[in-house]
């Protein structure tokens, strides 16, 4: 009994020692909690209550602040906000961004609590800090990052057309070389399957290589128009207004006809692709049986032609594998294309899979006019 409750006594002591320090971690930040906050249209199931949440996600976003740890702070401001409209916070969240020079992201933030004061100054000092710097990091980045996707869609748009080039010249020859068998000549089976499929493989790999030739060619234009649109500062990065401005969501809506056709070009081939694979599969049966077993008197129950049989009736089954690559990649481009026919094309501080924020539409205005391009 004594010793029972030695334990307990140690157990409750760590505890109590944990506690402690879970409170005194927090107790040189802002206890501020804005009781006004409204819950978003639609809440996450994993939403917490407005206390519990600034508890886990404002206060910790605050203290990681006061110790260095700014790279924290981001996502404890975000999982708040996904759950709450709280002005305070949101104008918090903007101080954070303008901190780290991010003017454009700290006036998203702005816009949200409606802070049109706020706007003002951070494009103020976004000006003051272009010239304070003499140089432009999102300019240079963005026409960096857009050279980069054009070189990309260059080398993959010559990839694609040698993909088609060289599938369909295999596909031919091994087609040939079918025709030939069936006709009463003598080829090895193993080239006939390897150069059709093989051929057909190729030109799938040449369709997913046009698609990312015109993908990448479509980022390079919306980076390089980004750059157009909004002048810049030294926080922000081409890729974070690449997101937040809503021209990743334009870019993805535009593409995705072209999803679909790809995917519906893929799926297609991938018919032909099974249908040879299970014609091969069940002639490399008859040609084993042949070989090994009808025309071989000594054949056993257990023989060691088995193995040979086993290992081409493996190999034969790996055939079916770009079938399936073919046909799944075909069916997420087409789901893609689904979803991306429905985004939201606004500016916003939250991805696509975000709850996002009522945009205030006068500060929406309002931005507009200091040439924030929301």
């Amino acid at each position: 009994m004594r010793k029972n409750l030695t334990v307990f006594i140690i157990i409750f002591s760590f505890y109590l020692l944990f506690c402690d320090e879970s409170t005194e971690k927090h107790q040189n930040i802002d206890w501020t909690i804005n009781y006004s906050a409204q819950p978003v249209e639609i809440q996450n199931k994993n939403c917490l209550s407005l206390v519990e949440s600034y508890k886990k996600n404002v206060f910790e976003a605050r203290y990681v602040i006061s110790t260095g740890k700014i790279r924290y702070a981001e996502r404890h401001f975000r999982k708040h906000l996904a759950c709450w409209n709280d002005k305070a916070v949101y104008i918090e969240f903007g101080e954070f961004y303008e901190s780290q020079d991010k003017y454009y992201l700290a006036a998203l933030a702005y816009k949200n609590a409606g802070a049109t004061d706020k706007i003002t100054q951070a494009n103020k000092k976004r000006i003051e800090d272009l010239n304070i710097s003499g140089n432009n990091k999102f300019q240079e980045l963005s026409e960096t990052e857009s050279k980069k996707l054009l070189k990309s869609h260059k080398g993959l748009k010559a990839l694609s057309i040698a993909s088609f080039v060289i599938g369909s010249a295999a596909f031919s020859t091994g087609a040939a070389l079918f025709i030939h068998d069936k006709s009463g000549g003598t080829n090895f089976i193993a080239a006939q399957y390897s150069l059709i499929l093989g051929g057909l493989s190729i030109i799938a790999g040449g369709i997913a290589s046009d698609f990312r030739s015109k993908k990448d060619l479509a980022l390079s234009n919306a980076i390089s128009k980004g750059a157009k649109t909004y002048e810049g500062d030294n926080g922000t990065t081409p890729e974070e207004y690449y997101i937040y401005s809503g021209n990743e969501a334009k870019t993805q809506k535009n593409l995705s006809k072209m999803y679909r056709n790809h995917g519906i070009t893929l799926m297609a081939l991938s018919i032909p692709m099974f249908a040879i694979a299970i014609y091969g599969f069940f002639e490399s049966y008859e040609y084993y049986y042949d070989k090994y077993i009808r025309n071989d008197e000594s054949y056993d129950d257990f023989d060691l032609h088995e193995i040979n049989i086993f290992f081409g009736h493996a190999f034969q089954l790996l055939s079916f594998a770009p079938a399936f690559v073919t046909l799944i990649t075909g069916s997420i481009m087409i789901y893609k294309a689904s979803k991306y026919e429905k985004l939201s094309t606004e500016p916003s501080l939250f991805t696509l899979t975000s709850i996002t924020p009522v945009i205030n539409p006068v500060s929406r205005t309002y931005g507009l006019s200091l040439g924030f391009s929301f």
